[in-house]
């Protein structure tokens, strides 16, 4: 009855703390600050936050006194020494142990628990066996005997059943990678022990820490993901080692994010001054079009379906640009000084080299016109002559050129140059209206000309009509008179034609008239 009440104690108590532990560990979650953690230290919150939960050493009191062969010794050293050993086994598999090479005597104490829990577990064993040898035993106490290892290891195999499949449901790890069930494990072992290696995140091109680890005493991979359409350079303690991405990467041991490259269609442009043949300085907008060669690999719906990854030819490729990438320190703080150029600056300031030699072979007047040989605006000539040397230069470094231009805003830098333009351009439209004016008028004239010449024709042709019908030659002069008077007359009448006339001109022309009639 004692025993009875014991374990319904003992039971109580299991509860109780398995209740308290979780939320514990559920409001207690590890921290990554990124200070030292000690390997002792990392060995024991891995056991706690692992183990821990299952409380091995409170449930296996329950059966005291239930199975004859083993005693309270046998009972406790089974129940809290076989679970601590598979752990700690575990725990050395997938790297959590101290190193030697690292901490010595760290490793030396977690080597000797290891070990005195492996002495203990065989002791215990070997007193049972010689237990079981030499007092008869029923079948019954054997069949408890099994219930209590099975009950023993049950715990046990949950554990590591949920630790696996949580490993491979929570930690995705590259479709290429050997031993992926093993680095996952490492994963989370580090993330239990509160001193992992660190975990990046690249988001909008930029490298974020979403666990602050350390790289070399870190335990278990590194991990690192990247967006569809970016690549991370890994750099090792000092070289740079490998390329990673697009997806998921694991890293080893001193490796870390060193650059992020976009795989995407790169578009530039800039502004820059060249001098022109004439010595006139001038700015210009310049652009480039460009992208890292993907060989034979290509973005599509087909390859969309298929989740490729986004494409790019080769390693080499990629540490070709970053390798020709300059520092350039005038002008900078000593903070800015050593600052690379990054690789998508390249295509740009080949272009800008190049075009301050091309640029001088031209006038101003010539870049703003269309040379007439292609029938082409000279500006885009130039651009195409600027995009074949960028082509020839950059591709070799792994680069493609897609396209390429000099915008139509090209302007002097001193206004003043613009002034004189202005009013070059105004004093030649002014000499080009004035000689369509006199060409205009000189063209009325001549037309005005031809009337008047017509009109005279036409007079004479009529009077000499009227004269031929006349039978009394001397009146010849008179009717001559008469009829040019009269054709006169009608034409100071007109509106036109008054307001050139003086303004006693149609009274005399009148006054002419009556006398005629008169005589």
């Amino acid at each position: 009855m004692d025993l009875w009440l014991l374990r319904l104690a003992l039971l109580a108590i299991y509860m109780g703390a398995y209740l308290v532990l979780q939320r514990y560990l559920r409001d207690h979650p590890p921290r990554f600050k990124g200070a030292f953690v000690e390997p002792l230290e990392r060995l024991g919150w891995a056991l706690l936050r692992m183990l821990g939960p299952l409380l091995w050493f409170l449930p296996v009191w329950l059966w005291l006194g239930m199975v004859r062969p083993l005693s309270l010794g046998m009972v406790v050293s089974f129940g809290f020494f076989i679970p601590l050993f598979v752990f700690l086994t575990f725990l050395w598999l997938v790297g959590a142990f101290p190193s030697f090479a690292k901490a010595q005597v760290s490793a030396i104490i977690a080597w000797l628990v290891w070990g005195g829990c492996l002495l203990i577990v065989l002791i215990t064993f070997y007193a049972l066996g010689k237990k079981l040898l030499s007092t008869p035993t029923s079948l019954s106490d054997i069949l408890k005997l099994l219930l209590f290892f099975i009950f023993l290891a049950s715990p046990l195999l949950l554990a590591f059943g949920m630790l696996l499949v949580g490993a491979s449901e929570i930690i995705p790890v590259p479709d290429d990678e050997k031993h992926a069930l093993r680095q996952r494990l490492q994963m989370l072992t580090g993330f239990f022990s509160t001193f992992p290696k660190p975990v990046w995140v690249v988001e909008d091109g930029v490298v974020k820490t979403n666990i602050q680890g350390h790289t070399f005493y870190g335990i278990g991979p590194g991990w690192i993901m990247t967006e569809p359409e970016n690549v991370v350079l890994i750099k090792g303690s000092s070289n740079l080692r490998r390329v990673a991405g697009p997806g998921v990467a694991l890293t080893a041991s001193t490796e870390s994010p060193y650059q992020v490259l976009d795989l995407r269609n790169q578009f530039r442009v800039t502004r820059m001054t060249a001098m022109t043949r004439d010595g006139i300085e001038i700015n210009l907008p310049i652009s480039s079009l460009f992208r890292i060669d993907r060989g034979a690999g290509k973005i599509d719906l087909q390859s969309l379906e298929r989740q490729a990854p986004w494409p790019y030819r080769n390693q080499q490729t990629i540490f070709k640009l970053v390798l020709a990438q300059e520092v350039d320190p005038t002008g900078k703080t000593p903070l800015e000084a050593h600052q690379a150029k990054p690789w998508d600056e390249i295509p740009l300031k080949v272009a800008s080299n190049q075009l301050k030699q091309v640029v001088p072979e031209y006038s101003l007047e010539d870049i703003y016109s269309i040379e007439p040989q292609s029938q082409t605006l000279t500006r885009l000539v130039i651009a195409g002559r600027v995009r074949q040397v960028v082509k020839d230069t950059v591709e070799p470094l792994g680069l493609e050129i897609l396209g390429g231009s000099v915008g139509n805003k090209v302007v002097p830098v001193n206004d003043e140059v613009i002034k004189q333009r202005v009013e070059a351009w105004k004093a030649r439209w002014i000499n080009k209206m004035l000689e369509w004016q006199a060409h205009t008028e000189a063209r009325r004239l001549e037309s005005l000309t031809k009337v008047r010449s017509k009109a005279r024709a036409e007079v004479l042709t009529r009077v000499l009509a009227q004269i031929q019908e006349l039978k009394d030659p001397e009146m010849t002069d008179e009717f001559v008179a008469y009829y040019l008077l009269e054709n006169l007359i009608h034409m100071a009448h007109d509106g036109r034609v008054q307001r050139m006339l003086p303004e006693s001109a149609l009274a005399t022309l009148e006054q002419l008239s009556q006398m005629t009639r008169e005589d």
